[in-house]
Protein backbone atom coordinates (compact mmCIF):
# COMPACT_ATOMS: atom_id res chain seq x y z
CA UNK A 1 0.00 0.00 0.00
CA UNK A 2 1.13 3.74 -0.76
CA UNK A 3 2.67 5.68 2.35
CA UNK A 4 0.75 8.21 3.48
CA UNK A 5 2.60 11.69 3.17
CA UNK A 6 2.21 13.37 6.79
CA UNK A 7 -0.20 16.09 5.31
CA UNK A 8 -2.34 13.13 4.22
CA UNK A 9 -2.32 11.31 7.49
CA UNK A 10 -3.07 14.47 9.33
CA UNK A 11 -5.84 15.38 6.79
CA UNK A 12 -7.32 12.12 7.37
CA UNK A 13 -6.77 12.27 11.01
CA UNK A 14 -8.43 15.79 11.18
CA UNK A 15 -11.39 14.62 9.19
CA UNK A 16 -12.05 11.51 11.63
CA UNK A 17 -11.02 13.15 15.02
CA UNK A 18 -12.33 16.79 16.17
CA UNK A 19 -10.03 17.43 18.52
CA UNK A 20 -7.08 16.69 15.35
CA UNK A 21 -9.57 19.05 13.32
CA UNK A 22 -9.51 21.62 15.83
CA UNK A 23 -6.08 22.01 15.66
CA UNK A 24 -5.75 21.98 12.84
CA UNK A 25 -7.78 25.10 12.14
CA UNK A 26 -6.04 26.35 15.17
CA UNK A 27 -9.43 27.02 16.82
CA UNK A 28 -9.69 30.12 19.29
CA UNK A 29 -11.55 29.11 22.64
CA UNK A 30 -12.85 31.29 25.21
CA UNK A 31 -10.34 34.13 24.43
CA UNK A 32 -7.30 31.91 23.97
CA UNK A 33 -5.90 29.19 21.28
CA UNK A 34 -7.37 25.72 21.29
CA UNK A 35 -5.75 22.85 22.94
CA UNK A 36 -5.34 20.22 25.21
CA UNK A 37 -2.67 20.78 28.00
CA UNK A 38 -3.84 20.07 31.48
CA UNK A 39 -7.09 18.49 29.91
CA UNK A 40 -5.50 14.61 28.94
CA UNK A 41 -8.81 13.44 29.84
CA UNK A 42 -10.63 14.81 27.06
CA UNK A 43 -8.98 13.26 24.32
CA UNK A 44 -10.98 10.40 24.20
CA UNK A 45 -14.52 11.99 24.22
CA UNK A 46 -13.88 14.16 21.68
CA UNK A 47 -12.98 10.97 19.93
CA UNK A 48 -15.83 9.20 20.69
CA UNK A 49 -18.33 8.65 17.99
CA UNK A 50 -20.86 6.23 20.22
CA UNK A 51 -24.36 6.42 19.68
CA UNK A 52 -25.06 7.50 23.34
CA UNK A 53 -22.55 8.98 25.23
CA UNK A 54 -23.46 10.30 29.08
CA UNK A 55 -21.03 12.76 30.95
CA UNK A 56 -21.36 13.48 34.56
CA UNK A 57 -18.86 15.66 35.18
CA UNK A 58 -18.06 18.45 37.70
CA UNK A 59 -17.84 22.03 36.29
CA UNK A 60 -15.59 23.51 34.67
CA UNK A 61 -14.00 20.69 33.18
CA UNK A 62 -13.88 21.47 29.41
CA UNK A 63 -16.44 19.20 28.16
CA UNK A 64 -18.70 21.94 26.68
CA UNK A 65 -15.52 23.32 24.59
CA UNK A 66 -15.42 19.26 23.72
CA UNK A 67 -18.52 18.98 22.68
CA UNK A 68 -19.09 22.32 21.08
CA UNK A 69 -15.99 21.47 18.71
CA UNK A 70 -17.39 17.86 18.13
CA UNK A 71 -20.91 19.98 17.21
CA UNK A 72 -18.56 22.19 14.52
CA UNK A 73 -16.70 19.29 13.29
CA UNK A 74 -19.86 16.65 12.63
CA UNK A 75 -21.61 19.61 10.71
CA UNK A 76 -19.10 20.45 8.43
CA UNK A 77 -16.80 17.74 8.12
CA UNK A 78 -19.35 14.75 8.46
CA UNK A 79 -22.07 17.00 6.90
CA UNK A 80 -24.80 15.67 9.64
CA UNK A 81 -27.14 18.22 10.90
CA UNK A 82 -26.93 18.84 14.59
CA UNK A 83 -28.99 20.19 17.47
CA UNK A 84 -27.66 21.67 20.42
CA UNK A 85 -29.63 22.47 23.59
CA UNK A 86 -29.55 24.21 26.29
CA UNK A 87 -31.82 24.47 29.41
CA UNK A 88 -33.48 27.75 28.98
CA UNK A 89 -33.96 29.66 25.67
CA UNK A 90 -33.35 32.78 27.16
CA UNK A 91 -29.96 31.43 27.45
CA UNK A 92 -29.25 30.78 24.19
CA UNK A 93 -28.55 34.06 23.28
CA UNK A 94 -25.60 34.81 25.52
CA UNK A 95 -24.06 31.21 25.32
CA UNK A 96 -24.21 31.73 20.87
CA UNK A 97 -22.79 34.86 21.14
CA UNK A 98 -20.16 33.90 24.29
CA UNK A 99 -19.31 30.67 23.27
CA UNK A 100 -20.27 29.34 19.74
CA UNK A 101 -19.51 32.70 17.33
CA UNK A 102 -16.39 33.08 19.06
CA UNK A 103 -15.22 29.49 18.01
CA UNK A 104 -16.75 30.34 14.81
CA UNK A 105 -15.15 33.59 14.08
CA UNK A 106 -11.62 32.60 14.84
CA UNK A 107 -11.13 30.85 11.41
CA UNK A 108 -12.05 32.63 8.24
CA UNK A 109 -12.96 29.61 6.25
CA UNK A 110 -15.50 28.43 8.88
CA UNK A 111 -16.70 31.53 9.55
CA UNK A 112 -17.62 31.59 5.53
CA UNK A 113 -18.84 28.17 5.49
CA UNK A 114 -21.60 29.81 7.60
CA UNK A 115 -22.69 32.45 5.29
CA UNK A 116 -25.83 30.94 4.22
CA UNK A 117 -27.52 31.13 7.31
CA UNK A 118 -25.85 32.70 10.29
CA UNK A 119 -28.61 33.75 13.31
CA UNK A 120 -28.28 32.98 17.10
CA UNK A 121 -30.48 30.00 16.61
CA UNK A 122 -29.56 28.57 13.44
CA UNK A 123 -26.47 28.36 11.37
CA UNK A 124 -26.11 27.07 8.04
CA UNK A 125 -23.41 25.77 5.48
CA UNK A 126 -24.40 24.85 1.81
CA UNK A 127 -26.11 21.61 3.11
CA UNK A 128 -26.01 21.28 6.39
CA UNK A 129 -28.27 22.41 9.56
CA UNK A 130 -27.48 23.39 13.16
CA UNK A 131 -29.62 24.17 15.53
CA UNK A 132 -29.63 26.05 19.13
CA UNK A 133 -32.70 25.47 21.17
CA UNK A 134 -33.76 25.99 24.93
CA UNK A 135 -35.57 23.27 26.59
CA UNK A 136 -38.96 25.20 27.58
CA UNK A 137 -40.34 26.01 24.53
CA UNK A 138 -41.53 22.77 22.85
CA UNK A 139 -42.83 24.44 19.64
CA UNK A 140 -39.12 25.60 19.22
CA UNK A 141 -38.04 21.85 18.95
CA UNK A 142 -40.41 21.07 16.35
CA UNK A 143 -40.00 21.14 12.72
CA UNK A 144 -36.21 20.34 12.79
CA UNK A 145 -34.58 17.40 11.73
CA UNK A 146 -31.09 16.66 12.90
CA UNK A 147 -28.68 13.54 12.79
CA UNK A 148 -27.08 14.13 16.41
CA UNK A 149 -27.89 16.42 19.64
CA UNK A 150 -26.31 17.36 21.86
CA UNK A 151 -27.92 18.01 25.39
CA UNK A 152 -25.69 20.35 27.91
CA UNK A 153 -26.55 20.29 31.34
CA UNK A 154 -29.18 17.82 31.07
CA UNK A 155 -30.58 18.06 34.44
CA UNK A 156 -31.13 22.14 34.63
CA UNK A 157 -33.49 21.25 31.63
CA UNK A 158 -37.25 20.99 31.21
CA UNK A 159 -37.87 17.38 31.57
CA UNK A 160 -41.21 17.33 30.08
CA UNK A 161 -39.93 18.56 26.32
CA UNK A 162 -36.81 16.38 26.31
CA UNK A 163 -39.07 13.55 24.65
CA UNK A 164 -39.88 15.65 21.80
CA UNK A 165 -36.04 16.88 21.46
CA UNK A 166 -35.69 13.09 21.21
CA UNK A 167 -37.77 12.61 18.03
CA UNK A 168 -36.04 15.43 15.83
CA UNK A 169 -33.77 12.35 14.66
CA UNK A 170 -36.71 10.28 14.04
CA UNK A 171 -36.02 10.27 10.23
CA UNK A 172 -31.94 9.97 10.54
CA UNK A 173 -29.81 7.04 10.05
CA UNK A 174 -27.19 8.38 12.75
CA UNK A 175 -29.06 9.32 15.96
CA UNK A 176 -25.95 10.18 18.06
CA UNK A 177 -27.29 11.60 20.82
CA UNK A 178 -24.16 12.78 23.87
CA UNK A 179 -25.91 14.32 27.71
CA UNK A 180 -23.85 16.13 29.74
CA UNK A 181 -24.31 17.66 32.80
CA UNK A 182 -23.33 18.59 36.46
CA UNK A 183 -25.72 15.90 38.45
CA UNK A 184 -28.44 16.86 41.00
CA UNK A 185 -30.93 14.17 42.76
CA UNK A 186 -29.58 10.50 43.10
CA UNK A 187 -30.91 8.47 40.13
CA UNK A 188 -32.04 11.47 38.28
CA UNK A 189 -31.34 12.80 35.16
CA UNK A 190 -27.68 12.19 33.98
CA UNK A 191 -26.83 10.11 37.44
CA UNK A 192 -29.49 7.47 36.01
CA UNK A 193 -28.05 7.91 33.10
CA UNK A 194 -24.38 6.71 33.86
CA UNK A 195 -25.73 4.18 35.57
CA UNK A 196 -26.74 2.46 33.08
CA UNK A 197 -23.72 2.89 31.37
CA UNK A 198 -20.32 1.66 31.13
CA UNK A 199 -19.07 3.95 33.62
CA UNK A 200 -16.00 5.25 32.57
CA UNK A 201 -13.49 6.87 35.49
CA UNK A 202 -10.59 8.56 34.82
CA UNK A 203 -8.24 6.90 37.01
CA UNK A 204 -4.71 7.74 37.58
CA UNK A 205 -1.78 5.44 39.02
CA UNK A 206 0.36 6.57 41.88
CA UNK A 207 3.29 8.10 41.16
CA UNK A 208 5.47 6.24 44.69
CA UNK A 209 3.08 3.18 44.20
CA UNK A 210 1.96 2.40 41.08
CA UNK A 211 -1.75 1.93 42.49
CA UNK A 212 -4.02 2.92 40.00
CA UNK A 213 -7.16 4.52 41.78
CA UNK A 214 -9.91 7.15 40.72
CA UNK A 215 -9.55 10.25 43.00
CA UNK A 216 -12.63 10.20 45.27
CA UNK A 217 -13.15 12.96 48.20
CA UNK A 218 -13.93 10.32 51.06
CA UNK A 219 -10.82 7.77 49.75
CA UNK A 220 -8.21 10.14 48.97
CA UNK A 221 -8.45 13.71 50.92
CA UNK A 222 -7.73 13.86 54.15
CA UNK A 223 -9.50 16.91 56.42
CA UNK A 224 -7.39 18.75 58.23
CA UNK A 225 -7.21 21.09 61.24
CA UNK A 226 -11.22 22.91 61.39
CA UNK A 227 -10.39 24.96 63.71
CA UNK A 228 -10.38 27.75 61.69
CA UNK A 229 -11.13 28.42 57.19
CA UNK A 230 -7.15 29.10 57.22
CA UNK A 231 -6.02 26.32 58.70
CA UNK A 232 -8.34 23.85 56.85
CA UNK A 233 -7.11 25.03 53.91
CA UNK A 234 -3.71 24.91 54.71
CA UNK A 235 -3.66 21.26 55.96
CA UNK A 236 -5.84 19.81 54.05
CA UNK A 237 -4.32 17.32 51.31
CA UNK A 238 -4.79 14.74 48.72
CA UNK A 239 -2.98 11.03 49.23
CA UNK A 240 -2.98 7.77 47.74
CA UNK A 241 -5.57 5.32 48.62
CA UNK A 242 -2.84 2.58 48.96
CA UNK A 243 0.41 3.74 50.08
CA UNK A 244 -1.26 7.03 51.86
CA UNK A 245 1.49 8.93 50.41
CA UNK A 246 0.50 12.73 50.12
CA UNK A 247 0.42 14.48 46.59
CA UNK A 248 1.06 18.03 45.55
CA UNK A 249 -1.27 19.64 43.00
CA UNK A 250 1.49 19.16 40.56
CA UNK A 251 2.10 15.74 40.87
CA UNK A 252 -1.45 15.12 40.53
CA UNK A 253 -0.99 16.94 37.21
CA UNK A 254 1.80 14.71 36.38
CA UNK A 255 -0.42 11.80 37.20
CA UNK A 256 -3.26 13.07 34.95
CA UNK A 257 -1.57 13.33 32.06
CA UNK A 258 -1.18 9.44 31.72
CA UNK A 259 -3.92 8.92 32.94
CA UNK A 260 -7.00 6.39 31.57
CA UNK A 261 -11.04 5.83 31.39
CA UNK A 262 -11.59 2.58 33.49
CA UNK A 263 -14.75 1.62 32.46
CA UNK A 264 -16.79 0.04 35.67
CA UNK A 265 -19.18 -2.07 33.76
CA UNK A 266 -17.74 -3.08 30.50
CA UNK A 267 -19.59 -3.87 27.61
CA UNK A 268 -22.66 -2.04 28.19
CA UNK A 269 -23.67 -0.16 24.68
CA UNK A 270 -23.94 3.34 26.21
CA UNK A 271 -20.38 5.04 27.05
CA UNK A 272 -20.31 6.82 29.91
CA UNK A 273 -17.78 9.40 31.47
CA UNK A 274 -17.27 10.63 35.55
CA UNK A 275 -14.70 12.89 36.66
CA UNK A 276 -14.22 15.48 39.56
CA UNK A 277 -12.56 18.59 40.15
CA UNK A 278 -10.08 16.86 42.08
CA UNK A 279 -8.13 16.40 38.70
CA UNK A 280 -8.83 20.01 37.52
CA UNK A 281 -5.86 21.67 36.35
CA UNK A 282 -7.42 25.41 37.34
CA UNK A 283 -8.54 24.32 40.87
CA UNK A 284 -6.80 22.52 43.74
CA UNK A 285 -7.35 21.34 46.77
CA UNK A 286 -7.50 24.37 49.20
CA UNK A 287 -10.13 26.03 47.29
CA UNK A 288 -12.38 22.84 47.40
CA UNK A 289 -11.22 22.55 51.28
CA UNK A 290 -12.53 25.96 51.82
CA UNK A 291 -16.24 24.78 49.86
CA UNK A 292 -15.88 22.10 52.55
CA UNK A 293 -15.25 24.02 55.53
CA UNK A 294 -18.40 26.68 54.46
CA UNK A 295 -20.45 23.38 54.18
CA UNK A 296 -19.94 21.27 56.76
CA UNK A 297 -18.69 23.77 59.33
CA UNK A 298 -20.85 26.64 59.18
CA UNK A 299 -23.83 24.66 57.49
CA UNK A 300 -23.95 26.79 54.52
CA UNK A 301 -26.08 24.56 52.44
CA UNK A 302 -25.43 26.26 48.57
CA UNK A 303 -21.40 25.77 49.48
CA UNK A 304 -22.49 21.93 50.07
CA UNK A 305 -24.42 22.01 47.30
CA UNK A 306 -21.26 23.63 45.05
CA UNK A 307 -18.83 21.51 46.66
CA UNK A 308 -21.16 17.77 45.90
CA UNK A 309 -22.74 18.93 42.82
CA UNK A 310 -20.98 21.10 41.07
CA UNK A 311 -17.25 20.29 42.00
CA UNK A 312 -17.26 16.48 43.06
CA UNK A 313 -19.80 15.99 40.07
CA UNK A 314 -22.10 13.51 42.68
CA UNK A 315 -25.41 13.40 43.04
CA UNK A 316 -26.32 15.42 46.56
CA UNK A 317 -30.08 16.73 47.75
CA UNK A 318 -30.11 19.45 50.96
CA UNK A 319 -31.81 18.26 53.59
CA UNK A 320 -35.02 19.70 52.84
CA UNK A 321 -35.00 18.75 49.43
CA UNK A 322 -36.40 15.15 50.54
CA UNK A 323 -37.64 12.83 53.27
CA UNK A 324 -35.72 10.29 54.53
CA UNK A 325 -35.93 7.04 56.47
CA UNK A 326 -34.45 8.94 59.32
CA UNK A 327 -37.25 11.70 59.01
CA UNK A 328 -39.54 9.12 59.22
CA UNK A 329 -38.38 7.43 61.95
CA UNK A 330 -38.13 10.45 64.33
CA UNK A 331 -41.70 11.02 63.47
CA UNK A 332 -42.57 7.95 64.74
CA UNK A 333 -44.34 8.28 68.32
CA UNK A 334 -45.33 4.55 69.69
CA UNK A 335 -48.96 4.45 69.24
CA UNK A 336 -50.70 1.85 67.90
CA UNK A 337 -52.59 2.86 64.65
CA UNK A 338 -56.53 2.52 65.40
CA UNK A 339 -57.30 2.57 61.65
CA UNK A 340 -60.77 4.35 60.34
CA UNK A 341 -62.66 2.34 61.43
CA UNK A 342 -61.64 2.00 65.24
CA UNK A 343 -61.54 5.52 65.76
CA UNK A 344 -63.88 7.23 68.07
CA UNK A 345 -66.55 10.09 67.29
CA UNK A 346 -64.33 12.50 69.05
CA UNK A 347 -61.98 14.04 66.86
CA UNK A 348 -62.86 15.04 63.47
CA UNK A 349 -60.91 13.46 60.94
CA UNK A 350 -58.94 14.27 57.33
CA UNK A 351 -58.18 11.67 54.84
CA UNK A 352 -56.31 12.20 51.66
CA UNK A 353 -56.62 9.70 48.38
CA UNK A 354 -54.18 9.74 45.99
CA UNK A 355 -56.08 7.75 42.73
CA UNK A 356 -53.63 5.32 40.25
CA UNK A 357 -54.45 2.07 39.49
CA UNK A 358 -55.40 1.76 43.46
CA UNK A 359 -56.42 4.06 46.26
CA UNK A 360 -54.16 4.96 48.11
CA UNK A 361 -55.88 6.38 51.69
CA UNK A 362 -53.85 8.52 54.50
CA UNK A 363 -55.77 9.48 57.19
CA UNK A 364 -55.01 12.05 60.66
CA UNK A 365 -56.48 13.45 63.27
CA UNK A 366 -56.03 16.63 64.27
CA UNK A 367 -56.47 20.36 62.86
CA UNK A 368 -55.31 23.94 64.29
CA UNK A 369 -52.79 24.22 66.01
CA UNK A 370 -52.78 20.60 66.92
CA UNK A 371 -50.72 17.64 66.38
CA UNK A 372 -51.44 15.61 63.55
CA UNK A 373 -51.63 11.86 63.92
CA UNK A 374 -51.59 9.62 61.02
CA UNK A 375 -54.40 7.00 62.19
CA UNK A 376 -54.70 5.17 59.04
CA UNK A 377 -52.79 4.18 55.86
CA UNK A 378 -54.57 1.64 53.41
CA UNK A 379 -55.02 0.95 49.92
CA UNK A 380 -58.78 0.99 48.78
CA UNK A 381 -60.82 0.34 45.48
CA UNK A 382 -63.59 3.03 44.62
CA UNK A 383 -66.56 0.64 45.82
CA UNK A 384 -64.69 0.07 49.45
CA UNK A 385 -63.63 3.66 49.54
CA UNK A 386 -67.25 4.49 49.16
CA UNK A 387 -68.50 2.22 51.57
CA UNK A 388 -66.15 3.70 53.88
CA UNK A 389 -67.13 7.12 53.83
CA UNK A 390 -70.98 5.55 54.20
CA UNK A 391 -69.60 3.95 57.13
CA UNK A 392 -68.47 7.36 58.54
CA UNK A 393 -71.43 8.64 58.43
CA UNK A 394 -73.16 6.45 59.90
CA UNK A 395 -71.38 6.42 63.04
CA UNK A 396 -71.40 10.50 63.11
CA UNK A 397 -67.73 11.26 62.87
CA UNK A 398 -66.65 14.33 60.86
CA UNK A 399 -64.81 13.98 58.28
CA UNK A 400 -63.24 15.99 55.60
CA UNK A 401 -61.16 14.46 52.24
CA UNK A 402 -59.22 15.89 49.68
CA UNK A 403 -58.95 13.43 46.76
CA UNK A 404 -56.75 13.08 43.09
CA UNK A 405 -59.22 14.72 40.54
CA UNK A 406 -57.29 12.74 38.31
CA UNK A 407 -56.84 10.35 36.36
CA UNK A 408 -60.55 8.80 36.81
CA UNK A 409 -61.91 11.92 36.78
CA UNK A 410 -65.74 10.84 36.32
CA UNK A 411 -65.47 8.25 38.79
CA UNK A 412 -64.10 11.30 41.53
CA UNK A 413 -66.25 13.72 40.21
CA UNK A 414 -69.29 10.98 40.98
CA UNK A 415 -68.19 10.11 44.38
CA UNK A 416 -67.31 13.75 45.42
CA UNK A 417 -71.00 14.71 44.35
CA UNK A 418 -72.01 12.02 46.75
CA UNK A 419 -70.15 13.44 49.28
CA UNK A 420 -69.82 16.91 50.13
CA UNK A 421 -67.25 16.20 52.57
CA UNK A 422 -65.16 15.25 49.59
CA UNK A 423 -63.09 18.25 47.99
CA UNK A 424 -61.20 17.26 44.60
CA UNK A 425 -57.65 18.45 44.04
CA UNK A 426 -56.07 19.70 41.44
CA UNK A 427 -52.59 20.58 40.80
CA UNK A 428 -52.39 24.31 40.10
CA UNK A 429 -49.58 26.42 37.62
CA UNK A 430 -47.57 27.82 40.50
CA UNK A 431 -47.95 30.96 38.85
CA UNK A 432 -51.27 31.50 39.65
CA UNK A 433 -51.19 31.00 43.38
CA UNK A 434 -49.76 32.39 46.09
CA UNK A 435 -50.96 29.63 49.06
CA UNK A 436 -50.78 26.05 49.44
CA UNK A 437 -54.81 25.78 48.54
CA UNK A 438 -57.34 27.34 46.91
CA UNK A 439 -60.90 26.03 48.18
CA UNK A 440 -63.66 26.43 46.09
CA UNK A 441 -66.91 24.98 47.10
CA UNK A 442 -69.80 23.79 45.17
CA UNK A 443 -72.37 25.33 44.17
CA UNK A 444 -75.16 23.47 42.77
CA UNK A 445 -77.42 26.18 41.62
CA UNK A 446 -74.53 27.11 38.82
CA UNK A 447 -73.79 23.96 37.99
CA UNK A 448 -70.69 23.27 40.10
CA UNK A 449 -72.13 19.96 41.97
CA UNK A 450 -68.37 19.04 43.97
CA UNK A 451 -65.64 20.73 46.13
CA UNK A 452 -63.13 21.37 44.29
CA UNK A 453 -59.77 22.48 46.29
CA UNK A 454 -56.43 24.01 43.75
CA UNK A 455 -52.97 22.96 45.26
CA UNK A 456 -49.47 24.30 44.57
CA UNK A 457 -48.35 21.08 44.30
CA UNK A 458 -44.57 22.04 45.07
CA UNK A 459 -45.68 23.89 48.12
CA UNK A 460 -47.99 21.33 49.38
CA UNK A 461 -45.24 18.55 49.17
CA UNK A 462 -42.66 21.42 51.13
CA UNK A 463 -45.78 21.60 53.92
CA UNK A 464 -46.23 18.06 54.55
CA UNK A 465 -42.56 17.10 54.76
CA UNK A 466 -41.84 19.76 56.79
CA UNK A 467 -44.37 19.20 59.32
CA UNK A 468 -43.31 15.51 59.63
CA UNK A 469 -39.26 17.19 60.44
CA UNK A 470 -40.66 18.95 63.21
CA UNK A 471 -42.79 16.17 64.15
CA UNK A 472 -46.39 18.08 63.39
CA UNK A 473 -47.26 14.93 61.74
CA UNK A 474 -46.40 11.98 63.57
CA UNK A 475 -46.94 8.41 62.79
CA UNK A 476 -48.08 4.88 64.67
CA UNK A 477 -45.80 2.36 65.37
CA UNK A 478 -44.41 0.09 63.20
CA UNK A 479 -45.04 2.87 60.17
CA UNK A 480 -41.92 1.56 58.80
CA UNK A 481 -43.18 -1.94 57.79
CA UNK A 482 -46.48 -0.95 56.71
CA UNK A 483 -48.10 -1.99 53.53
CA UNK A 484 -46.03 -5.00 51.96
CA UNK A 485 -43.33 -4.94 54.44
CA UNK A 486 -39.99 -5.88 53.11
CA UNK A 487 -36.54 -6.32 54.18
CA UNK A 488 -35.68 -2.73 54.62
CA UNK A 489 -39.05 -1.04 55.07
CA UNK A 490 -42.48 -1.49 53.24
CA UNK A 491 -44.30 0.35 50.51
CA UNK A 492 -45.35 3.26 52.67
CA UNK A 493 -41.78 4.06 53.54
CA UNK A 494 -40.48 3.37 49.91
CA UNK A 495 -43.04 5.71 48.71
CA UNK A 496 -42.84 8.43 51.17
CA UNK A 497 -39.03 8.95 50.37
CA UNK A 498 -39.47 8.46 46.65
CA UNK A 499 -39.26 12.45 46.07
CA UNK A 500 -36.48 14.82 45.82
CA UNK A 501 -36.70 18.58 44.97
CA UNK A 502 -34.92 19.59 42.10
CA UNK A 503 -34.57 23.25 40.46
CA UNK A 504 -35.89 23.15 37.13
CA UNK A 505 -37.07 25.90 34.43
CA UNK A 506 -39.79 27.17 33.91
CA UNK A 507 -41.95 27.65 30.56
CA UNK A 508 -40.30 31.11 30.08
CA UNK A 509 -36.60 30.00 31.77
CA UNK A 510 -37.57 31.20 35.10
CA UNK A 511 -36.27 28.99 37.93
CA UNK A 512 -38.83 26.38 40.13
CA UNK A 513 -38.79 23.80 42.77
CA UNK A 514 -40.12 21.10 41.48
CA UNK A 515 -40.69 17.20 43.21
CA UNK A 516 -39.15 14.18 40.78
CA UNK A 517 -39.37 10.57 41.20
CA UNK A 518 -35.97 9.27 40.48
CA UNK A 519 -36.02 5.92 38.57
CA UNK A 520 -39.53 6.37 38.20
CA UNK A 521 -40.01 5.15 41.90
CA UNK A 522 -43.76 5.09 43.14
CA UNK A 523 -44.90 7.95 44.83
CA UNK A 524 -48.53 7.18 46.10
CA UNK A 525 -48.32 7.82 49.76
CA UNK A 526 -46.40 10.45 49.73
CA UNK A 527 -48.98 12.45 47.58
CA UNK A 528 -51.59 11.06 49.84
CA UNK A 529 -50.32 12.26 52.85
CA UNK A 530 -49.90 15.82 51.39
CA UNK A 531 -53.92 15.68 50.17
CA UNK A 532 -54.07 14.82 53.65
CA UNK A 533 -52.64 17.74 55.15
CA UNK A 534 -54.07 19.92 53.02
CA UNK A 535 -57.22 18.61 54.58
CA UNK A 536 -56.43 19.08 57.96
CA UNK A 537 -55.77 23.44 56.59
CA UNK A 538 -59.54 23.75 56.71
CA UNK A 539 -61.39 22.67 59.29
CA UNK A 540 -64.88 20.18 59.14
CA UNK A 541 -67.80 22.09 59.19
CA UNK A 542 -67.42 23.74 55.55
CA UNK A 543 -68.12 20.23 54.78
CA UNK A 544 -71.92 20.50 55.14
CA UNK A 545 -74.41 20.38 52.28
CA UNK A 546 -75.11 23.88 49.97
CA UNK A 547 -76.24 26.60 51.28
CA UNK A 548 -75.41 26.37 54.83
CA UNK A 549 -72.05 26.01 54.70
CA UNK A 550 -71.57 29.24 53.01
CA UNK A 551 -73.28 30.93 56.29
CA UNK A 552 -71.33 32.85 58.38
CA UNK A 553 -69.62 30.46 60.50
CA UNK A 554 -66.19 31.31 62.26
CA UNK A 555 -63.93 28.16 61.76
CA UNK A 556 -60.29 29.56 62.77
CA UNK A 557 -57.23 27.73 60.52
CA UNK A 558 -53.98 27.51 62.22
CA UNK A 559 -51.51 30.31 62.42
CA UNK A 560 -48.69 27.98 63.49
CA UNK A 561 -47.86 24.90 61.42
CA UNK A 562 -44.50 26.38 60.31
CA UNK A 563 -42.42 28.87 62.04
CA UNK A 564 -42.99 30.38 58.39
CA UNK A 565 -46.59 29.74 58.33
CA UNK A 566 -49.73 32.33 58.90
CA UNK A 567 -52.97 31.44 58.61
CA UNK A 568 -55.29 33.77 56.40
CA UNK A 569 -59.17 33.33 56.37
CA UNK A 570 -61.10 35.53 53.50
CA UNK A 571 -64.64 36.75 53.10
CA UNK A 572 -66.44 37.59 49.65
CA UNK A 573 -67.40 41.13 49.21
CA UNK A 574 -71.08 40.26 49.12
CA UNK A 575 -70.52 38.75 52.52
CA UNK A 576 -70.68 35.18 52.63
CA UNK A 577 -68.31 33.15 53.82
CA UNK A 578 -65.16 32.52 52.45
CA UNK A 579 -63.28 32.74 49.19
CA UNK A 580 -59.81 31.10 49.73
CA UNK A 581 -58.01 29.50 53.17
CA UNK A 582 -54.67 29.12 53.08
CA UNK A 583 -51.06 28.93 54.23
CA UNK A 584 -48.81 32.04 53.03
CA UNK A 585 -45.55 31.10 52.62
Amino acid sequence: PTKLSPEARLAMLAEAYADVWAQVMALGVDGRQWDLKGRAYLKDVYRDNGQRIVCKKSAQMGFTVAFLVQTLHRVLIWKWNGLYLLPTKVGVIPFVQGRINPIIDSNPAIDARFSSVDSITHKRTDSNNLYFRGSTVATDLREIPVDFEIWDERDKMASNNLHLALTRMDGSHHKHLATLSTPTAEDYGVDAEYKDSDQRQWTLRCLFCNHAQFLDWEENVVIGDTVTIDECKATTYVQCQHCHKPWTHAQIMEMAEEGFWDPQQPGRAVHGYYINQLVSPTRTIDELAEIWYKGEIRGDIDASRELWNSALGLAWAAPGDRLTVENLNDAMDGFEMPRLHGISRNAPVAIGVDVGRDLHVVAMQGFAEEKRRVVDIRIENWPSLTELFLELNERGIAWQCVMDANPEKALAENLAARFPQLWLAFYRDPKLMSQVAEWRPAEPLKGKGHNVVMVDRTMAIDMSHAMIRKRQIVLPKGANQMVNPGKEHGDFYSQMIAQTAITEPDGVGNPRRVYVQPGGRADHYDHALTYCTVATTLQPGYNNPVPEYLGLQDNPISANILDETAGLFTRDDDGMDFDNVYFDF
